[in-house]
């Protein structure tokens, strides 16, 4: 696999888009997930898929071990000619984190590293084998590298490459994320640290390529979160220090105005939202969270902003943009199956399959 590269110039994206343009073109439209959507059963929605990239769920594969071979296959084919992977590929390495979380719960809860993991890993940067030894080391408080210790994400940056880097902040995060449940009992504090330096990690590398474009998918990524945090909050009666404690820094809208909001209440936070140009997506979603408490709505509506900020890549013709942009396109293509797959197989009737999907996919 080939390490970082201390570039963003368009002319070394020129072959990537090319190929990720023909791989664009493989997707699934919109008509082909509502006849998905609309099959009679399970079984006729996984024929539906047999001329297409999915083809193999019609074995006996099993839709979720198909869905995530196909989104290993995908990132790692582009992987194999993006003339800088880790970057482009910095959303597979979320994978690597949501595992790291797992085996260190799983260390707690059960008493034994294995434990966090109940199926193959089978996307992200980093072997099982090589999350799991990171994982143990913190939880058994063997002593970490000194000179590697005196680095910051950025530091690190510059002087480790690739999966050196991954591990470096993978690391950090398990170190402390080990330190912070010990100090609370408290599960909810290896989740917080442990993706808290995922999107560190995200912002560090767009950062170092001065990738506005991904930069502000990333920030808008962020401010989503923290709403629907914050609104969750609210519904559920958390306290304030819950939300200090678990919101991420790097959006636009800033950790002070939403604690501000969260402590006057939804009047404010509509007002704060209003200020922002996300209102006009987020509104209605917003107004039915405010009458009834019902979160997912407003949701959707955050689903389809993003998307719709994704999507802008399809405009572009060179650079990165085509390639990161294809890559959380079809990120969102495999949620959507899974949501449509996981209904038919569970017999739920089609309206309500529609009702869980946004941005008009289906």
């Amino acid at each position: 696999m080939k390490g970082l590269k201390s570039l963003n110039n368009t002319d070394s994206y020129a072959y990537a888009v090319g190929r990720t343009k023909a791989l664009e073109a493989r997707m699934l439209d919109t008509a082909r997930i509502q006849r998905i959507a609309e099959a009679p059963d399970y079984e006729d929605a996984v024929r539906y898929l047999a001329d297409s990239e999915y083809s193999h769920m019609v074995g006996d594969i099993g839709f979720e071990k198909a869905l995530e071979e196909e989104r290993r296959r995908v990132h790692l084919t582009v992987a194999s000619y993006s003339p800088d992977p880790y970057f482009t590929g910095l959303f597979f390495s979320a994978d690597d984190f949501l595992y790291l979380k797992s085996i260190i719960k799983g260390f707690f809860l059960k008493g034994t590293v294995e434990s966090g993991i109940g199926r193959e890993k089978k996307a992200g940067w980093l072997g099982l084998d090589a999350i799991t030894a990171i994982a143990e080391a913190a939880c058994k408080d063997e002593p970490r590298d000194e000179e590697e210790m005196k680095l910051d994400f950025a530091s690190a940056a510059k002087k480790l490459t690739g999966a050196g880097y991954v591990e470096y902040v993978l690391r950090d995060a398990a170190y402390k994320a080990v330190a912070a449940f010990r100090a609370s009992e408290d599960s909810l504090d290896i989740d917080v640290i442990v993706d808290k330096a995922y999107f560190g990690y995200a912002q560090q590398l767009a950062s170092s390529r001065k990738a506005s474009w991904l930069l502000s998918f990333i920030a808008l990524k962020v401010d989503l979160m923290n709403i629907v945090m914050l609104m969750r909050a609210i519904n559920t009666g958390k306290s304030i220090a819950f939300l200090e404690k678990s919101m991420i820094d790097g959006g636009n809208v800033a950790l002070k105005e939403l604690l501000d909001a969260y402590r006057e209440g939804a009047a404010r936070l509509q007002k704060l939202l209003e200020s922002t140009n996300y209102w006009k997506t987020l509104s209605s979603g917003f107004e039915i969270w405010s009458k009834t408490s019902a979160l997912r709505p407003f949701e959707m509506a955050a689903e389809g902003l993003l998307a719709s900020y994704a999507r802008q890549s399809k405009q572009m013709s060179s650079g990165y943009e085509p390639v990161v942009g294809y890559l959380i396109a079809k990120d969102t293509e495999i949620t959507i199956l899974r949501k449509v797959l996981t209904g038919k197989s569970k017999r739920l009737a089609v309206p309500f399959i529609r009702e869980r999907l946004s941005d008009g996919n289906a």
